[in-house]
């Protein structure tokens, strides 16, 4: 219905399908009422992520721009076997009450599972909150159970409603790496052991994350050689992964480890490793100042090795 003073909108939305503005959603059912620069969504009916969620909504437009908002959604208890392949689990709960003028938002966003798996590596008791305080920027607080490991996740998402920044940190305690061993071919030969704490830094786009982290370990244990004090600062972008610093005790003998990993997206990445230590235990001779270069692909690697003491002044070994 059109007048002269002001344009008066009602309908209804009826969705089947895929993906709904980028997003997973299945069926989506509303009534709507656009009038005087205000949107009225009731009656919302909708599979998102193959979660069952009704709500209602409205939004206030300023000079064509989104100027505040009223959110309220309940998403039910939803089986997520079968919606992604070799994602199995289930969701508990989903609730969204936020209001307010854009960039002073009020309100708290919760998120439980019990358990949600992806090709066979679990996470359980899963319990997030998003919560806002006159603000656009979103504290987060979560816990979840990772491989037996206990994780925790915090930080803040700036511009929730407006190209999200992330700024957030995750630690797993204590992750026994005996439960990597099915991402590790022929795993039972090297007779794993031990456990790894892990941190991470997510910093940037939610599209495009930057993410950086540190791997610390009193003690593991591979194919027969022991590693003590593990201390290892990366940084992962652009499908690689770089070893900023990497320090520790290789069968009581110092080493350090610095490089990167590339290509990880392929089945043998591409390898590019400085190692050295000031003092090697080799099984029948000590070593003085080694230092190795290691280069080339998984499956095809290449080292020059040095030390002070050794008899030629390099030697190289191909086709490891």
């Amino acid at each position: 219905k059109v007048t002269a003073d002001n344009l008066n909108v009602t309908g209804s939305i009826d969705y089947k399908g895929h993906r709904l503005m980028g997003y997973p959603a299945q069926r989506v059912t509303s009534n709507f009422n656009y009038l005087n620069n205000k949107i009225n969504i009731n009656n919302l009916q909708a599979s998102l992520f193959n979660i069952p969620i009704s709500g209602e909504a409205s939004a206030v437009l300023k000079n064509n721009n989104l100027d505040s908002v009223n959110i309220k959604l309940d998403g039910g208890a939803a089986n997520l076997d079968g919606f992604i392949k070799d994602l199995t689990g289930k969701v508990s709960a989903f609730k969204v009450n936020i209001q307010g003028n854009i960039n002073s938002l009020n309100g708290v966003i919760n998120f439980n599972a019990p358990q949600v798996a992806y090709q066979g590596y679990k996470v359980n008791n899963i319990a997030m909150q998003l919560k806002l305080a006159n603000s656009a920027n979103a504290n987060l607080n979560g816990k979840f159970n990772y491989e037996g490991a206990q994780g925790y996740l915090q930080g803040s998402v700036a511009n929730l409603l407006n190209k999200p920044k992330l700024n957030l940190t995750a630690k797993l305690v204590d992750f026994d790496i005996k439960r990597a061993a099915s991402m590790i071919p022929d795993a039972s030969q090297y007779k794993l052991d031990g456990k790894v704490t892990a941190a991470l830094n997510i910093t940037g786009s939610a599209s495009k994350p930057n993410i950086s982290g540190n791997i610390t370990s009193p003690a593991l244990a591979a194919a027969g050689n022991n590693l003590s004090k593990l201390d290892v600062n990366f940084a992962f972008a652009d499908n690689a992964l770089n070893i900023t610093k990497g320090t520790g005790n290789l069968n009581n003998s110092p080493v350090n480890l610095t490089g990167s990993i590339r290509n990880l997206n392929k089945k043998n990445p591409d390898i590019d490793f400085n190692l050295s230590s000031p003092s090697f235990n080799a099984s029948e001779a000590k070593i003085n100042n080694l230092s190795a270069k290691i280069t080339g692909s998984l499956d095809n690697l290449n080292a020059n090795i040095s030390a002070a003491n050794l008899n030629a002044s390099e030697l190289k070994l191909n086709n490891l």
